[in-house]
């Protein structure tokens, strides 16, 4: 082999293994925060949904599942008190990263795992003139399924989903609106975040 083959194979090594370097050292940094984010504080509130709407559960992912990814994560299942054994209703998820760019590259892979995102299959059974897509989310994407619609979207290292049922007669195509703008609200007001110039999502 001629020595500048031998060169060029080396350094082109050598530039390969800086950049994947520099991508690990990318994701391992974590993200601080003062004053630090507590994820209750980033879950949907009641006000903002139905009334007679009420909170059934709210608990961590537990360890060692196979949706148990990220640093931490918490989530709120609601339910309408008037459905029989709580079966119709709601639930937001929120899962912190390590940073916005562990945060992101994971997102890909989430919002096309059932696992993840109930509504990944996607049967595009949109509200009739459905319009809204978050302002301020870094990615997001809505879909829905012949069950219910949600919303997977990724504010900074944060992850959030909500999915909600359908067939609750109080949880019409406003009042699915009128939740998701409050989870816009509340990650603008925890984590001062701001318009997004060129938003990304798959609504079509």
């Amino acid at each position: 082999m001629k020595r500048s083959t031998l060169t060029r194979i080396l350094l082109l090594g050598g530039v390969l293994a800086f950049v994947l370097a520099g991508c690990i050292l990318t994701e391992a940094i974590p993200t601080r925060r003062q004053p630090p984010v507590a994820l209750q504080d980033l879950l949907i509130d009641l006000a903002a949904l139905p009334v007679g709407w009420d909170v059934h559960e709210i608990s961590s992912i537990p360890r060692g599942v196979s949706n148990d990814i990220g640093e931490e994560s918490l989530m709120v299942v609601l339910s309408a008190r008037v459905s029989p054994e709580w079966r119709d209703g709601a639930y937001h998820l929120i899962y912190r990263f390590r940073n916005p760019t562990l945060a992101a590259r994971l997102y890909k892979r989430m919002q096309n795992n059932s696992l993840f995102f109930p509504e990944a299959g996607d049967y595009r059974k949109y509200p009739a003139d459905w319009q809204y897509r978050s302002p301020i989310a870094d990615d997001w994407r809505f879909a829905c399924d012949s069950r219910g619609c949600g919303v997977i979207a990724r504010y900074d290292e944060f992850i959030s989903v909500f999915s909600a049922s359908m067939t609750t007669p109080a949880m019409t195509p406003a009042a699915l609106e009128a939740a998701l703008k409050a989870i816009d609200a509340r990650m603008a007001d925890k984590l001062g975040k701001k318009p997004v110039v060129t938003p990304t999502d798959n609504l079509k």
